[in-house]
């Protein structure tokens, strides 16, 4: 019997829920880039997403993840703060990174599922590539019993300033 989530998030002023993706791991320090090309601000656009997005037998309703938000790199330091937070990792020598933002609130199946969530513990995941012509990535509204895959967008990036 397929298992039914609904998951319904609260908005908080930089982030809205979003759609369903898998997730890599964050960029090691050793393999960090040291050259400072990826070094600036950056403005992060989130694109709507599907409102309902699957992952093994789940189903999640997403809603509409549009919006944007600034991250700063400094030293190959990538750094996103926000009123949920602050995460930070590192950008490597092809300009790609990944970090995870702790988000208050756990997440629940839905009533009308016929199955619960163990681990319901929430991370915002932001990866992607910085230069470049592909200047493109993801955000993820993870949950721990997922491998903190979750709804999923696409998300674009542009430089703001060096």
């Amino acid at each position: 019997m397929t298992a039914r989530l609904l998951l319904i998030c609260v908005a908080t002023a930089y982030f809205l829920t979003g759609c369903a993706g898998t997730v890599a791991r964050p960029t090691p320090e050793s393999k960090r880039d040291t050259t400072g090309q990826y070094d600036g601000k950056w403005r992060v656009t989130v694109a709507k997403g599907q409102n309902i997005q699957t992952i093994q037998n789940w189903k999640f309703t997403c809603g509409d993840m549009s919006h944007e938000f600034d991250i700063v790199v400094r030293d190959s330091n990538i750094a996103l703060n926000s009123d949920a937070g602050n995460a930070s990792g590192y950008v490597s020598t092809k300009g790609q990174f990944k970090i995870y933002l702790p988000l208050p609130g756990r997440a629940a199946a839905g009533g009308t599922s016929d199955s619960s969530i163990n681990n319901g513990e929430r991370k915002l995941v932001l990866r992607g590539t910085l230069g470049g012509n592909n200047t493109v990535g993801f955000i993820t509204y993870g949950i721990a019993d997922f491998g903190y895959a979750g709804c999923t967008s696409k998300a674009n990036f542009t430089r703001l300033d060096t």
